[in-house]
């Protein structure tokens, strides 16, 4: 009797113990995730080559704007993952993270606003970034792909109840939201790259806005890039120009 006495008890100990190591687990886990991606509402993607890119890739219009919203996100994640933990609200199966976001976004407006250029360096300090880290970028390189005008507007993501994201950062444990506002493709006909053949330049600008866990706004403008109106396959120009969009993201906010 004693004997399956204590038998039970070490049963009851160890799986008393094996829960408090999972609970551990989950909870370091869930200390890592910094960084929340949310990506543009699908209503902000604006492009005038949305034909071109639909021929040449052979698949609707409906299908490119889905791939690009979808591939925008992963290449950021992948930018931003490799200097801190990063969840993309896209690709997280967290039901409440999820209605969090969703109540938040209800709580959120978009306007055109000036761009915090003179605030890109912010954020090292406040992410520790190395800096020798070996995956960043040059940011001789990256930033060119930073709009540095001031003249220009990005789309900014205005917070109507900064209460909502500052529980979810305590919650979750967030200390960066990255909102991606707005996706553009527009041919800049003043910038002729083939006058015999017409051929264009088509620029890509990727709008975002950054809020620190208090909801203060940290950073706030569009990354860029470009491709040549005759080059208008949806794989190619994902692969050629959505890292550099990232970077422009990554590198606007160390």
């Amino acid at each position: 009797m004693r004997l399956k006495t204590l038998t039970l008890c070490l049963a009851f100990i160890s799986a008393y113990h094996n829960g408090i190591a999972q609970k551990e687990t989950k909870t370091d886990s869930l200390l890592q995730h910094k960084i929340l991606l949310i990506p543009y509402d699908p209503h902000y993607y604006l492009s005038d080559a949305d034909r071109d890119i639909s021929d040449q890739s052979n698949q609707s219009a409906t299908n490119i704007r889905s791939l690009f919203r979808s591939e925008t996100d992963r290449n950021i994640y992948r930018a931003l993952a490799q200097h801190q933990s990063c969840i993309s609200l896209m690709e997280d199966s967290d039901a409440n993270l999820y209605n969090d976001a969703v109540e938040l976004l209800s709580k959120t407006g978009f306007a055109y606003d000036t761009p915090t250029i003179k605030e890109k360096k912010k954020l090292k300090e406040k992410l520790h970034w190395p800096a020798d880290d070996k995956t960043q970028s040059d940011s001789r390189t990256a930033s060119q792909y930073v709009n540095d005008d001031v003249s220009k507007k990005y789309m900014k993501a205005i917070l109507y109840k900064p209460e909502l994201l500052q529980n979810m950062a305590t919650k979750y444990d967030f200390n960066l939201f990255v909102f991606v506002t707005q996706f553009e493709i527009k041919t800049n006909y003043a910038s002729c790259i083939d006058i015999a053949n017409k051929i264009y330049k088509r620029e890509i600008f990727l709008h975002f806005t950054v809020y620190d866990s208090d909801g203060n706004l940290v950073a706030g403008n569009f990354s860029k890039t470009s491709f040549p109106s005759d080059s208008n396959n949806a794989n190619k120009i994902i692969g050629e120009c959505f890292p550099q969009l990232a970077e422009g993201i990554v590198n606007s906010i160390e």
